[in-house]
Formats: C-alpha cells, structure tokens, sequence
C-alpha cells in the first residue's frame, strides 16, 4: 500500500507499520480538541471504530489534528484507539488543503490505490445518520 499518509504514524505504543492500513476502509479523521463538536463526536466514532473491528480488522483510521498545542492533541489522543500523524507533522496541511477540509470534525474515506483520493467525505454525516451501518456504505465505494 503506497498511501501518501503512511510516511510515519504513530500509535499508542510507538510508530506503526504502514501495513496497519492494509485493511477494508481507511478513514482520514480530521479533528481537534478545541473543537466541541469534535470531542462530542470522537467518543462515538471510538465506539464504532471497536465494534466495527471486534471480530476482524475492518477499518483503520488515521487521526490529523488542528490541535493548536502538542499537550492538548496528547491528551485528546488519548480518547483514540486509532493511529494518528504525529503532531505538527507538515503533512497534516497538505491533506487538509488536498480534501479541502474546511470544518471539523470531518471523517473522509480514503482510496487504498495509492491515490490517496477521497471516496465520500460525508463519513460525518454517514455515521451520525447509518452509526454501524455506516461502515457497509463505505466499503461499497472500493
């Protein structure tokens, strides 16, 4: 898999292998801990996430933080079981202006063909509207 965004991510216990997306859908999670709708909407999306992979590995999601200050994108991650750009990363500006992010929280699913192209950027609204059916609808798009 030669996603763009798999240059270095970073998890819980350390960097991740690119091969941690080598799964059905890969979602982009743009998101902030300033942004009150956005920790309204994470531990949801964390929930979902859990159901969506308690059998078998369904979906990953990468976090990109508009967190102003390293401490507070630390301590936001902290509600994510998913992996993440590291902060400040230079990459987390050019995916915002290549998916024309203009409000968070904003859940885009990604392409796996290397062109990283966004399939449906209403993964928001999808889950919001569908909650766990939500993930049947995106991997209809691949």
């Amino acid at each position: 898999m030669d996603l763009k965004v798999a240059g270095k991510l970073i998890t819980k216990t350390g960097e991740a292998d690119e091969e941690i997306l080598n799964t059905p859908v890969v979602a982009y999670y743009f998101s902030a801990h300033w942004c009150a709708p956005c920790r309204k909407f994470t531990p949801n999306l964390a929930d979902l996430y859990n159901k969506w992979n308690a059998d078998s590995k369904q979906i990953e999601i990468v976090f990109i933080s508009y967190d102003k200050k390293e401490d507070e994108f630390k301590e936001y991650y902290t509600q994510m079981p998913w992996v993440c750009i590291p902060f400040g990363d230079s990459r987390i500006q050019e995916l915002g202006e290549k998916f024309e992010v203009e409000g968070i929280p904003f859940l885009c699913i990604v392409s796996k063909d290397g062109k990283e192209e966004c399939l449906t950027n209403n993964g928001y609204e999808d889950v919001m509207l569908k909650k766990e059916k939500a993930i049947d609808e995106w991997k209809k798009l691949y």
